[in-house]
């Protein structure tokens, strides 16, 4: 009986080999195919990916570069223009101060000009009023002292004088 047993499980057992076996054998021969597509597929899938960001990446790492480039060329550029306005700015600054200065001394010989008319003015009317108050003063002395004989002779003298100094 144990015998018995021993052959049905061994029986049992080389049929599930056997069933095992089949199986293997369909899914090597069947399945394996199909697997191995999928994983191709799949790792010619993997691999594009990995091309696509290789490029992608030596792509942006030029695109960096270049925007380096020309963030370093804007930066020149920015230094370059600040440089050029703070030059025009000292160049306008000393334009302004020397219009300043020659307006300054412009207006300093207008007014030592107009001073000097001015003092002119002054004196002339000074010598104009001594003459007036001269003349008076020698006017009303005369009509004091002088009779209309002595009077004529000084007029004359006065006229002959005065004839002098215009001629010279």
């Amino acid at each position: 009986m144990s015998f018995l047993l021993l052959g049905s499980a061994v029986k049992f057992f080389v049929a599930q080999a056997l069933g095992f076996l089949i199986v293997a054998i369909v899914l090597l021969r069947f399945a394996r195919p199909a697997v191995k597509r999928l994983l191709g597929e799949r790792t010619k899938g993997f691999e594009e990916t990995f091309a696509r960001l290789e490029k992608e990446t030596v792509e942006t790492q030029a695109q960096l570069a270049d925007l380096k480039a020309k963030l370093a060329d804007v930066d020149r550029e920015a230094k370059r223009r600040l440089n050029s306005a703070v030059e025009e700015a000292n160049q306008a600054r000393s334009r302004a101060l020397g219009e300043a200065h020659q307006q300054a001394e412009n207006e300093m010989a207008k007014a030592k000009r107009e001073i000097e008319i001015e003092r002119s003015k002054a004196v002339l009317e000074l010598r104009q009023e001594a003459t007036r108050l001269t003349m008076e003063a020698a006017d009303h002395l005369a009509r004091a002292v002088v009779d209309d004989a002595v009077h004529g002779k000084l007029v004359e003298k006065y006229l002959d004088r005065l004839d002098a100094v215009k001629k010279s």
